[in-house]
This record gives structure tokens, sequence and C-alpha cells, in this order.
């Protein structure tokens, strides 16, 4: 492979809007929603076995902030066991790898997840997901990958504001022209996340994450702190406005590299049909790393339509 620095694309949550739909509607919280997701090309090996960011906590990625809605259930009919979930996502960014070199291009995934939340009590679930995305990039399509999803963990709700969650994630991407595994990631995760209505229409929401990464190649190993701070606000009732900042400490454990990331990232969400809903999302990233390869700054443009199919 050529030889390339740490890149960057978008990030796009494991769950998508409809797996929040369907966490709202069991009365639970996104065990990601705090946490920036890798999908990033920068995994791929460069000339001398070093990878970018490949973890699924990755701070060197853009987070596409897909926020839950709240369709009309009815409370007597029976959940089903098994959702399927469809969903696509668009980005571009004037620095899409963030390289000292900025590259702008534009990210296009498409994807499908197998959720199912089976409930251990009123206040405490399961939550198991396998999925896969297809990523491609508008120009540099030889950083084209494909990216298989897996997920278990449990979420308790502690009462209606204040939730927590762990659990286990896998991740193996794929080169995208020649199908060969580029990266085996697990993943070990704990967060908590607090949300607090201000107004009738404005929301708070706040949110820390610890994640331990176990890669292979081993040097993409880390340790990640992430936190949170947004609010919302429902400007119609299909129709809700967010703005969110993240900050994402990670720490290399088989290198000698740290890094911190910022992004603060405003959201339009519209519901189109109680399962389907789209985003717009803007905004900006920035911070430091050890690696003087990196660099990420960058503006932050895109879209993403999600459904669940049952």
């Amino acid at each position: 492979l050529d030889d390339i620095s740490d890149q960057k694309d978008s990030s796009f949550s494991i769950y998508s809007q409809s797996s929040k739909d369907l966490l709202e509607k069991n009365n639970l919280s996104d065990p990601t929603e705090n946490s920036p997701q890798i999908l990033g090309q920068e995994d791929r090996i460069d000339a001398n076995d070093n990878l970018s960011e490949s973890n699924n906590n990755d701070p060197e990625l853009g987070t596409l902030l897909l926020q839950e809605i709240e369709p009309t259930v009815n409370s007597k009919k029976e959940k089903p066991l098994f959702y399927l979930i469809g969903n696509f996502g668009y980005m571009r960014s004037n620095n899409i790898f963030s390289g000292i070199n900025p590259v702008d291009d534009n990210l296009f995934r498409t994807g499908v997840t197998l959720l199912t939340l089976p409930a251990l009590s009123d206040q405490t679930s399961i939550i198991a997901s396998v999925g896969g995305n297809f990523v491609s990039y508008a120009d540099q399509s030889t950083f084209d990958y494909d990216q298989l999803n897996l997920n278990l963990g449990i979420i308790h709700n502690f009462d209606d504001n204040f939730s927590g969650q762990f659990g286990w994630k896998n991740r193996y991407l794929f080169d995208g022209n020649n199908g060969s595994q580029f990266l085996n990631d697990h993943s070990l995760y704990l967060g908590i996340n607090y949300k607090k209505p201000l107004t009738e229409d404005l929301t708070l929401n706040t949110g820390y994450d610890l994640q331990g990464n176990f890669s292979n190649p081993a040097s993409r190993s880390q340790i990640i702190n992430s936190f949170n701070l947004g609010v919302d606000y429902q400007i119609i009732p299909d129709l809700k406005a967010g703005l969110n900042y993240q900050l994402a400490l990670s720490n290399f454990t088989e290198q000698d590299r740290s890094d911190t990331y910022h992004e603060l990232m405003g959201t339009l969400r519209y519901s189109l049909s109680p399962h389907t809903s789209l985003e717009m999302f803007l905004g900006h990233s920035f911070g430091d790393s050890s690696n003087s390869f990196i660099d990420y700054d960058g503006l932050i443009f895109g879209l993403g339509i999600n459904v669940y199919l049952f």
C-alpha cells in the first residue's frame, strides 16, 4: 500500500437514527450516542505498517449525531424481537483525511443493521446487533472500504434522565477494492448519559464514554475518553435542531502517540414518518496530535437518511 498519513472520514454511529427511535420506544438510551464512531479509511496500513485512527471511538473522525424521534406507539401492541435498519449517509469535508496536506472530498456510506433489544427488567435491557456498511469516496476511490460491526451490551436506566451502559464491540474493515481484511478491532466500552429538560422544547444532553480498543495490528490499540455536551430544540413536532460539542482524548498503548480532538456540530433532524428520518449537519473539527502528520482542522457537512424496515 502507498505511504499515507492518518486519514479522516465521516463518523457514523453503529446505531442509525432509526435504531435510536427503537431505543426511545423501549425507554432506553443509545450506548453510542456520545461516542465518536470510527469508519475511517484512516485505518489503512501505511508503508511502515502503521495505522491511523481505527477504533470505534476515534477522535480523528467527524461524528454524525443522529438523535431519536418520538413516534406514536401503541403500548398494547407487542414489540417485535428484531429490527432491520437501513441507512444512507453523505459527508463532505475540506480535510477528509485529517492530514497536514488537506484533501477535499465527498464520502458515501450505505449500510444495514439487525438489532434486538430483549428486556431484563423495566429498567434494564440487552442490546445486540450485527451490521455492515459499504463506504466509498467520490475522488479517493483507492481508499474505499467495507465494514462489519458486532455489538453486545447492557443498558440500564437509573431514572427518567440518567442512564448507563457497558458492553463489547467488534469491528472488521476490508479493502473495498480487493476484499482483504486490514483491521480487526475489539472494544470494551462504559458510558453514562444524562438528559435534562430545560423548557418544554429545550433539552440538555451530556455524556461520558470510556473505551479500550484491542486491535490487530496492535499499533492501533488505544484508550479513549470522550465527553459530550449539547442542546436540542424542538422547533415543530417533526423538526428538531441541535448544537453539540465533543471532546475526545486518545492515548495509544503500543506507540508513542496521544491526541486531543474537538468537534462542534449543528444539526437539523426531520421526521419523515414514524419509521424514517432525515438529518443535515454542519460543523468544525480541530485539535492536536503528537503525530506531526495529523491536522484535525476542517469543516464538515453532511446528510443522512435512516429507516427501520421491521
